[in-house]
Order: C-alpha cells, then sequence, then structure tokens
C-alpha cells in the first residue's frame, strides 16, 4: 500500500479522532484472533465485550473503527438529554444501549430488548460489567416486540446474527427443539409497555430486520 492509498484510506472520523484505532486496525485485532472475546474501550468511556468468532456487522466494525454507524451513533447523542429516557429494540449486544446510558447519566434509565438467546446472554454481561462502574440505569428484556403478545418464530442466520428476524410465516409447533436454523421467543406489545412507563421517551430506536412496522 503507498502512501497516498495508505492517507486514502485513514482518512475517516474514526481514525483521525482517535488515531490509536489504526494501530487496532491493522496490529492488535490480528494478534488477538485466537481469543473468543475482546474488549474494545468505546468513546463515551464505557467498554464493550466484542465476539470475534463472528461475520456479524456490527462487532466487526467495532473492533475495526471503535464505533459503529458514525451517523446513527451522532443523531442519537445529539437527540438525548440527560436525565430523559430512551428505548433500544433489537439492542444486539448494546452498542446503542451503552451511548443511551452514558448519555441520559443516572438521573434517566434505558430499556433495551433482544430476543436472540445467544447475543442476550453476551448484552447481559456487557451490562453486568456497566452495572460495576456505575451505569446501573439500564432495563433488559429477552423478548421480541410486535403487535401481539404470545409467542412467535425467529429465525436465525448463524452467519450474520444481526439479520435474525420474526418468521411471521412459521408456525411455533413447527420449530424443533435446538434447532440452528429458528427457536420460539416470547413476544410482547411496545404499547404494553409505554402504558406502564409515565416518563416521556427522549428517543426510541427500533432495529428488528424489517418487522419494525410491526413493532409500532
Amino acid at each position: 500500500m503507498n502512501i497516498q492509498k495508505l492517507k486514502h484510506f485513514i482518512n475517516r472520523p474514526e481514525y483521525i479522532f482517535r488515531p490509536w484505532q489504526v494501530y487496532h486496525r491493522f496490529f492488535k485485532r490480528n494478534s488477538n484472533s485466537v481469543n473468543k472475546f475482546q474488549e474494545v474501550v468505546l468513546p463515551w468511556g464505557l467498554t464493550i465485550k466484542i465476539p470475534t468468532s463472528t461475520d456479524d456487522t456490527l462487532p466487526k466494525s467495532i473492533l475495526i473503527y471503535g464505533i459503529y454507524d458514525l451517523s446513527l451513533t451522532e443523531v442519537i447523542w445529539r437527540l438525548l438529554e440527560s436525565g430523559e429516557n430512551a428505548i433500544d429494540i433489537g439492542a444486539n449486544i448494546g452498542y446503542v444501549t451503552s451511548l443511551m446510558s452514558a448519555k441520559v447519566g443516572k438521573t434517566g434509565k434505558v430499556w433495551c430488548f433482544e430476543p436472540n438467546p445467544e447475543i442476550y446472554e453476551e448484552l447481559t454481561i456487557n451490562i453486568a460489567n456497566w452495572e460495576i462502574k456505575g451505569y446501573s440505569n439500564i432495563h433488559h428484556q429477552q423478548i421480541a416486540l410486535s403487535n401481539y403478545s404470545g409467542y412467535g418464530v425467529l429465525n436465525l442466520t448463524p452467519k450474520n446474527r444481526g439479520e435474525v428476524f420474526i418468521d411471521k410465516n412459521q408456525q411455533v409447533a413447527n420449530v424443533q427443539t435446538n434447532s440452528r436454523d429458528a427457536c420460539v421467543v416470547p413476544i410482547d406489545r411496545l404499547d404494553k409497555f409505554l402504558e406502564k412507563e409515565q416518563n416521556c421517551i427522549g428517543v426510541l430506536k427500533i432495529d428488528v430486520e424489517g418487522h419494525e412496522l410491526d413493532v409500532l
């Protein structure tokens, strides 16, 4: 790679404002490839555990750039105010959840929802680590949100776990136990949750792979 190509490659906000990410991108990431998880310090100071044995877009982006979706990150940070409440639907391993928690502070609250059992386990590990550091404003549930209450089928995509979705064409009774392609998850309505919360919501983020209208 010549000098001009290198300049073009690193001419990104993620590298300009956090130059140590260049080292992380080329050296540290490869040296830790044998580990199942790697810890990354996010720009707002929280550390997140990232699975290294997956092709998921979100973890790969955080490992390479130290951030995921710069526009989304900046918008949420600018919209939220200290003391507000926020909701993260489709929380994955907790990247946006951590951002919300850091911005709303101790007087605010964050609710996050993640139905995928494997990802939810990783999410709870991250949340537990943040609680140790004083971020105890996060409430989490292992459910999917939709336009009904009950159970549904979550279609699993092992190659990219962030692309799982509620399969409305598949019946719960047809899902085999320990299937790698699908699992049964509890489902509830967003308005049912909002009825219990008296305070207004500052930001609501939804990332549920095409199921957004059903959630709303």
